[in-house]
């Protein structure tokens, strides 16, 4: 809930320490599938994936929760699968009961529709936001919207207000600092990834991106 890159982490270990005593806890598959795909992105190892898309098809087999099926589209979101299955699975999500769920399941079906269809990205991103206010990467898949849209000094003065709020953001960070390199200010990318650095040291993906740039 803090959507920090750190809190990530330590969910992910937590949720692994459950999974450990109880591999068929719906609860905590989907946090650790959660957890990965916000705390690493597109850095989950291959192996990791291949885990965690078996415990989610188990799970689903289980007649698994609303946020088991949220879990397994962020999964497929991070590591760049197909938008239809995205959707398939974000829209069996909302049938989930909880706000929050509904919200990240809100979230995943805006994100599968951000190239086809903006006007539905931005109402389920708004949908998203008035079930959690709180969801901070709703406000960053707003702002992705807008980058594709060619709106990028709104896009960037958003993602610049949610780092206020914290720069162990690493994705936010990221988002950032690819817009800088877009528009050509290098040394201004370099200080936005410098400063997710020294926000969360421990994240792996944060220093490889400082070093590319």
């Amino acid at each position: 809930q803090k959507d920090t890159g750190a809190g990530y982490l330590e969910a992910e270990e937590e949720f692994q320490k459950a999974l450990v005593l109880d591999k068929s806890n719906d609860r905590a598959i989907a946090g650790w599938v959660l957890a990965m795909a916000f705390g690493r992105g597109n850095g989950i190892e291959d192996e990791m994936a291949a885990v965690a898309m078996e415990l989610l098809v188990a799970a689903e087999q289980r007649g698994g929760a609303g946020r088991v099926y949220t879990a397994h589209a962020h999964l497929l979101l991070a590591r760049n699968g197909n938008m239809n299955d995205v959707k398939v699975m974000a829209e069996r999500g909302k049938n989930s009961p909880s706000d929050r769920d509904k919200a990240l399941a809100l979230l995943a079906l805006g994100q599968s529709q951000i190239s086809k269809n903006p006007q539905y990205a931005a109402e389920s991103f708004a949908q998203a936001l008035k079930l959690d206010p709180k969801l901070k990467r709703a406000y960053l898949a707003q702002s992705q919207l807008l980058l594709t849209l060619g709106r990028y000094r709104e896009a960037m003065t958003n993602i610049e207000k949610q780092l206020e709020l914290g720069a162990d953001q690493w994705d936010a960070a990221d988002a950032l600092a690819r817009t800088w390199f877009e528009v050509g200010e290098v040394p201004k990318a370099h200080k936005v990834y410098e400063a997710a650095y020294k926000a969360d040291p421990r994240n792996v993906e944060t220093l490889e991106l400082l070093a590319a740039s």
